[in-house]
């Protein structure tokens, strides 16, 4: 069950979700608009391997093979068309688990989210995420996007600006506990320290 905006809020003001700091996000009725964060990872144009999914540790490997960027009120990054990015969300949301539990939301489902492309970006031809939308229950840190330009003209990339949706829905039962790689991330490649 997709949340309200006045359910989001209640789960913010209870604790089940946090969104910090939360002063740039603006609410839609179903959703809380996240802005972008200072780091843009751009995959280096020549890099001497093959990937071969699944194996190796993928976080390494995205450090290695991008440069990364920082951008700044008053210096953006130009994304090009066909170019591909990683960058995050300024905020870092955090999920609650059910060992978090407070007295304050006892009887309340569990949440996760889903991250979504913001509709003004996609009519430009910008893809914001492609397929890994999912949120987990008890995930925190900033949220990667996989961000393209299929459009026709350069788009700029301003820092704290809206840039996508975060749905949250409630978690039917009590799911077991799973550490994902990128558990706790600071910048866009899923590194915990902040480059």
């Amino acid at each position: 069950m997709l949340l309200s905006n006045t359910k989001i809020r209640e789960a913010l003001k209870d604790g089940r979700l946090s969104i910090v700091p939360n002063e740039h996000c603006a609410f839609d009725t179903t959703a809380v608009n996240l802005t972008l964060g200072p780091v843009i990872q751009v995959p280096k144009k020549k890099y001497p391997t093959a990937i071969t999914l699944g194996e190796g540790n993928l976080v390494q490997f995205l450090n290695d093979s991008s440069d990364k960027h920082e951008i700044t009120p008053a210096q953006p990054f130009r994304l090009e068309p066909q170019q591909f990015l990683l960058a995050s969300t300024f905020e870092i949301v955090t999920l609650a688990r059910e060992s978090e539990r407070k007295d304050q939301w006892e009887g309340r489902p569990l949440l996760a989210a889903r991250v979504e492309g913001k509709s003004s970006y996609a009519r430009l031809g910008v893809l914001i995420h492609f397929t890994a939308p999912t949120i987990h229950n008890g995930f925190s840190g900033v949220i990667a996007l996989e961000v393209m330009n299929c459009g026709p003209y350069p788009i700029m990339l301003a820092l704290h600006k809206p840039i996508c949706q975060l749905l949250v829905e409630e978690v039917v039962g009590i799911p077991d506990l799973h550490e994902s790689q990128f558990q706790g991330q600071l910048i866009p490649t899923g590194n915990k320290e902040k480059m």
